[in-house]
C-alpha cells in the first residue's frame, strides 16, 4: 500500500474582504500517484498548487508533506525540492535549452558532469534527442518542444513532487495530444507524486490516477476516473461529465485489454504509425478513423508486440458502447422508479 505523501486537512482560503475561495478542503495525495484537480475557471485549482509550494498561505487548516507541516520546512529548500511546470512555460529567452533545464541543479550546486548527464537523460525521455537542441534558444524551438523543455526543467533536480498548472493549455490540439501521450508514458517510468490542475475533463481522464473535482472552492468528489464516470456523488459531477461520457469511456479503456487479438506474422514492421499498450480506445479510434489503415502496430517498451486489426477493434468497440448504453438506460429506468 502506497504511503501518504501530501495531506490537506480542513483547508480554507480567504482573499480580499474575506472572500472564501477554498472551503473545508481535505484530501491526501499518495506517493507516486497523479492527482488531477479538475474544475471550472475560478474554482481555486491554482491556489492549491501555490499552497503546496508555499507561494500562498492557507487561512485555516494544515498542509503536510511526509507527515511534516510545511511551515517546518526551510522555504527556499522546499521550493527547490518541488518541480513546478507553469501554464505559460516561461523559459528564459536568453538561456539555451540546456541552461533552462539546468537552473535548479545549478542552484543546488550539482557537479557539472552530473547535470549534463541528467539533461541528456531527460531530453531522451521526453523525445527531444535532436542533435544540437541543447544549444538552441527558446525562439528556435516549437511550442510542443518548449512544453517538454519546461517539464524537463521541473524534473531535472529529480524532485519527489511535481506540480503542474494547466501545463498543456498553451499548445495546439495536435501537439497537445502528442505531448499528453508522452507524459502518460513518462509518469509510469518516473513514479513522481504529481498534482496537476486543469479545466479539461478529457485531459484529466487521460492521465489521472485519481481526480478531485472542485466547484466554487468546494470539493465535490475525489475518486478514480472510472468511479467519477460510473458513480457520481453530486449532480454537478454528472453535469460536468455531460455529453462527453462516451468519449471518456473510450479514454479509460486500454489497448492492453485487446492483447488476445493481436496478430504478428513476422513481417517487417512499420513503426511510423503505432500505438502503445497503454494507449486508449480513443487513441485507436483516432488512428483508424483518420489514416485509412486496416491494422496498426502495437508497441510495448519500444518493442513491437503485434498488430491490432481494424475489424477486430471495431467489433470490441461496438461491444463496449453497447454495454454502456444498456447500463445507462438501466440507471435511467431505476432512477425513474
Amino acid at each position: 500500500m502506497r504511503k501518504r505523501h501530501i495531506r490537506f486537512h480542513n483547508i480554507s482560503k480567504e482573499v480580499g474582504n474575506k472572500k472564501l475561495i477554498l472551503e473545508n478542503l481535505s484530501f491526501d495525495v499518495l506517493e507516486g500517484e497523479t492527482l488531477v484537480i479538475l474544475g471550472l475557471s475560478g474554482s481555486g485549482k491554482t491556489t492549491i498548487l501555490k499552497m503546496i509550494n508555499r507561494l500562498e498561505k492557507q487561512t485555516k487548516g494544515s498542509i503536510l508533506i511526509d507527515d511534516r507541516y510545511i511551515e517546518e520546512f526551510d522555504e527556499r529548500k522546499l521550493k527547490l525540492s518541488i518541480g513546478y511546470v507553469f501554464q505559460s512555460i516561461e523559459l528564459f529567452p536568453h538561456f539555451t535549452v540546456e541552461e533552462n533545464i539546468s537552473i535548479v541543479p545549478e542552484l543546488l550546486k550539482w557537479d557539472k558532469g552530473k547535470i549534463s548527464e541528467r539533461v541528456d537523460k531527460l531530453l531522451k525521455l521526453l523525445n527531444l534527442p535532436e542533435p544540437g537542441i541543447k544549444k538552441r534558444y527558446p525562439r528556435e524551438i516549437s511550442g510542443g518542444q518548449k512544453q517538454r523543455v519546461g517539464v524537463a526543467r521541473a524534473l531535472c533536480s529529480d524532485p519527489s513532487i511535481l506540480l503542474m498548472d494547466e501545463p498543456f493549455a498553451a499548445v495546439d490540439p495536435i501537439t497537445k495530444d502528442r505531448v499528453l501521450r508522452q507524459f502518460r508514458k513518462l509518469k509510469s517510468i518516473l513514479h513522481k507524486t504529481t498534482v496537476l490542475v486543469t479545466h479539461d475533463i478529457m485531459e484529466a481522464f487521460y492521465i489521472a490516477d485519481r481526480i478531485l473535482l472542485l466547484h466554487k472552492g468546494k470539493p465535490l468528489q475525489i475518486d478514480t476516473p472510472e468511479n467519477l464516470l460510473n458513480h457520481p456523488d453530486h449532480p454537478f459531477v454528472r453535469e460536468f461529465i455531460g455529453k462527453k461520457r462516451f468519449l471518456l469511456l473510450l479514454t479509460l479503456k486500454k489497448i492492453s485489454s485487446l492483447s488476445e487479438g493481436f496478430t504478428f506474422d513476422g513481417e517487417e514492421v512499420d513503426k511510423e504509425v503505432s500505438l502503445d499498450m497503454e494507449d486508449s480506445f480513443a487513441d485507436a479510434y483516432e488512428v483508424f478513423s483518420g489514416g485509412g489503415l486496416e491494422k496498426v502496430l502495437i508497441m510495448q517498451n519500444a518493442e513491437p508486440v503485434g498488430y491490432l486489426e481494424k475489424r477486430f477493434f471495431l467489433e470490441k468497440l461496438s461491444q463496449v458502447l453497447s454495454k454502456d448504453l444498456k447500463e445507462k438506460e438501466l440507471f435511467a429506468y431505476e432512477g425513474a422508479k
